[in-house]
């Protein structure tokens, strides 16, 4: 790259290639290939400067190259550097000390290039003839003219021809701008037919884009449509929902509370007119209402969050025995007042992985359920089953006959006309479906059974 910035006698681009070619050098002083590039370039900067009539500069650049190890160049390198060293002699009028390296020089012949082996004889002629060595100045001549005249020939040729070829390259241009000329108009005439064409596509593909929008739109409002009609179906839901709850709110819950009502009326107006018999019927009475309405408050809540999607169920592992356990003692006042035989054969170290709050609520309305059922002096037995089909709670109750039927029919039932009654089977089906049990009924032994399937 400096040589090149050279030839354009660009020295300041020149030198700031050389310059980081001589760190290049300090940093692999031993590497044949930075040296060689070292010296070519210095021998570029003495010639530049022999051109320009400068001999000292060209001599400081020569003796820098000269100190570059010669065992790292090769023997056209070390002639190349002998020939520039005995060029700059002969200008310093030297002609002694430029002689040796001129004749070494030119043994080599034209390997070092016609052009450069031909200066090479001029000056080696010169030399010759300053020291008064007519002879071998004249044989040098002789070698010189030939092949001056050779490369004289040479270069007319190349002339004659350059100047054939550039009156061939005239008609020829000639030609080519008539073709231009008509490739033009063939060309403007395309680019007529192109626009036309484009501006074609350009209103179909309009066309096509407002079809499309069009299309879009009416998927836009078609589901807007269907997102407006889920949203009217939950409100329907909704408001029956709301029908169902102030429905029992005023059926179910009103004869409770007004029998607890007449029941403290009666004995806050007449307290002597009752016997201590009949104040603890009265006070039993109280309490069976009182007791009631308690149930279908917590039972009707419970229902209320699951219309409402209130719930939200953490399935983790859950010991079984100690969840039945816990039911039994929030009806133990049922129990004891129905005088029901519990046999709870769960196993104590069962799990089952399930939501525990779900399971419970479960749980006590099949057992209030078989309370209920079984009427007094009733035996109600709680077990485990492993079946092929899942593992299964099993509460088997004496009493009255409880079927599949029965309870899918509590299920479809409106509420607002079954009550309470059907109140905890409905949560209890709903809740069972959200852990991802079954609830079913039948018949064994003069037994209803409810069973909680879990499947596999």
């Amino acid at each position: 790259m400096a040589e090149a910035f050279l030839l354009e006698s660009n020295l300041a681009q020149s030198r700031v290639y050389f310059d980081s070619l001589n760190l290049l050098s300090l940093k692999h002083p031993k590497d044949p290939g930075v040296s060689i590039n070292i010296m070519t370039t210095e021998l570029a900067y003495a010639d530049f400067y022999l051109q320009k009539k400068q001999p000292d500069l060209a001599y400081v650049y020569i003796l820098r190259a000269n100190h570059i190890d010669r065992k790292l160049l090769g023997d056209i390198d070390r002639i190349q550097l002998d020939l520039m060293t005995g060029k700059m002699l002969v200008e310093q009028k030297e002609y002694a000390k430029a002689l040796p390296l001129l004749e070494s020089s030119a043994t080599v012949g034209y390997e070092i290039g016609p052009e450069v082996y031909l200066s090479l004889l001029q000056t080696l002629s010169l030399c010759y003839s300053r020291l008064n060595r007519w002879q071998d100045a004249y044989l040098t001549l002789e070698r010189y003219v030939p092949l001056r005249d050779s490369l004289y020939l040479e270069s007319s040729k190349k002339s004659i021809a350059d100047a054939e070829g550039k009156y061939q390259n005239k008609a020829k241009q000639q030609q080519i701008d008539e073709q231009k000329s008509e490739l033009e108009f063939v060309r403007k005439q395309r680019l007529w037919l192109t626009a036309a064409a484009l501006m074609f596509i350009l209103i179909a593909a309009l066309l096509i884009v407002i079809y499309r929008n069009k299309q879009k739109s009416a998927a836009n409002l078609n589901a807007k449509n269907i997102e407006l009609g889920r949203v009217i179906v939950a409100l329907e839901e909704a408001n029956k929902t709301k029908a169902k709850l102030f429905g029992i709110l005023s059926h179910d819950l009103r004869s409770p509370i007004s029998q607890v009502y007449q029941f403290l009326k009666l004995q806050k107006l007449n307290p002597g007119l009752l016997t201590e018999i009949q104040k603890k019927e009265l006070s039993h009475k109280i309490e069976t209402a009182t007791a009631s309405l308690l149930e279908t408050m917590e039972e009707l809540l419970v229902w209320s969050k699951t219309q409402m999607n209130s719930f939200n169920f953490d399935i983790r592992p859950v010991e079984v025995f100690s969840l039945v356990k816990n039911s039994l003692n929030l009806l133990q006042l049922n129990i004891e007042a129905n005088q029901t035989i519990i046999e709870n054969a769960i196993p104590e170290d069962l799990i089952i992985q399930t939501d525990e709050y779900f399971l419970q609520t479960i749980l006590r309305n099949l057992l209030q359920n078989a309370i209920k059922a079984s009427g007094e002096n009733g035996e109600i037995h709680i077990s485990y089953q492993e079946e092929s089909s899942g593992s299964a709670i099993v509460i088997a109750n004496t009493g009255n006959e409880f079927s599949q039927d029965d309870y899918e029919s509590a299920l479809v039932m409106d509420l607002l006309h079954q009550g309470l009654n059907g109140l905890g089977l409905k949560l209890v089906d709903e809740l069972s479906v959200r852990i991802g049990a079954r609830v079913s009924f039948s018949r064994l032994n003069s037994r209803t059974l409810a069973t909680i399937l879990f499947p596999n």
